[in-house]
């Protein structure tokens, strides 16, 4: 369709699987296409990608806001656009098919199936730095995301989330906050500003819901890390194979509670064979599935025996032990 007008023409006879739409448009920008759709066709029923070259988080709300699933911004490759619309549809797919089911189980059976497709954790190789990550699906997924990035700089940007609640709502806020990294990866070199971006394109539009998160900024030139804290579990830093665990948890309540929150920037020295340990509390939290001790939860002080004990494992080794 060359116009928004033209679009809702074209929705009078068919509907699509997924709208591709431009903001700058005549006439009738995107946005106001957008809401005219959503007259007609809930997010859930026709997903809408806004593709565009405003780079702003105002412009992150307004699309947000007039109902868009996903938000792309100029230039992008044919690889990334395929795979955000590969994802939107079936995130679509999967909720319809969570609408049709008797119990509550295959809802967030579908909702894991759905978040592991869209890959929950990809692992950048770097001649600067180890990398291991890993993720260890619950039946009950609860929106655990984790974000690794390498920049030609030479630095690493790592984002770890963890979204309330589970199912389909957890799924489609997860989304929401890998959109938000894409489009402010420019910022990713100060973990303050990332939280307080993602905040505020998620306060008040996220329900009940929040999320919790660490964002890590790693200089190994400058010797340097900057980490900011969204009231989630502290950076662990073990100091060499000997050396001592360190707690690291910068102020910051969790994203989505409060608007215009600030977020503590805390620098902390790196050096050669440090480790740098960010987790959810899927580890902390769980439980054996029987025996005396099964109501016991694993506990942040065995997890830190643990660290202790196997600092001399590679990091692969250490994640698979």
């Amino acid at each position: 369709a060359l116009s928004g007008m033209e679009a809702l023409q074209l929705l009078d006879e068919a509907r699509p699987d997924l709208v591709l739409l431009d903001v700058m448009m005549p006439k009738m920008g995107g946005y106001e296409t957008a809401w005219k759709i959503r007259e007609r066709y809930s997010c859930e029923e026709l997903p809408i990608v806004f593709l565009t070259a405003k780079y702003h988080p105002k412009d992150l709300v307004d699309g947000f806001f007039s109902g868009g699933n996903d938000y792309i911004t100029k230039p992008f490759s044919k690889e990334e656009l395929l795979t955000r619309i590969d994802f939107q549809i079936a995130l679509k797919e999967a909720i319809r098919e969570s609408k049709s089911m008797a119990v509550m189980e295959q809802e967030l059976e579908t909702a894991r199936r759905m978040q592991l497709s869209a890959g929950i954790i990809s692992v950048p190789r770097s001649p600067r730095f180890e990398i291991a990550a890993h993720h260890l699906p619950s039946k009950r997924i609860g929106g655990d995301y984790c974000d690794l990035d390498t920049a030609d700089t030479g630095t690493l940007a790592a984002f770890m989330g963890d979204v309330s609640g589970s199912g389909i709502p957890a799924a489609f806020i997860t989304s929401m906050v890998k959109i938000i990294l894409d489009l402010h990866k420019k910022d990713r070199h100060d973990p303050a500003v990332i939280l307080k971006r993602m905040n505020d394109s998620l306060f008040g539009r996220i329900d009940n819901c929040f999320v919790t998160a660490l964002a890590v900024a790693v200089d190994p030139d400058a010797g340097r890390l900057l980490l900011a804290r969204a009231g989630h579990l502290p950076l662990l830093v073990r100091r060499g194979k000997e050396g001592p665990l360190e707690k690291n948890q910068p102020a910051g309540k969790a994203i989505g509670l409060l608007p215009n929150e600030v977020y503590e920037l805390m620098e902390i020295p790196v050096h050669p064979g440090d480790r740098v340990i960010l987790l959810t509390d899927g580890i902390t939290d769980v439980r054996k599935a029987r025996g005396e001790d099964s109501r016991a939860m694993y506990g942040e002080a065995r997890l830190d025996d643990f660290i202790r004990e196997h600092s001399g494992e590679t990091p692969r080794g250490f994640i698979d032990s």
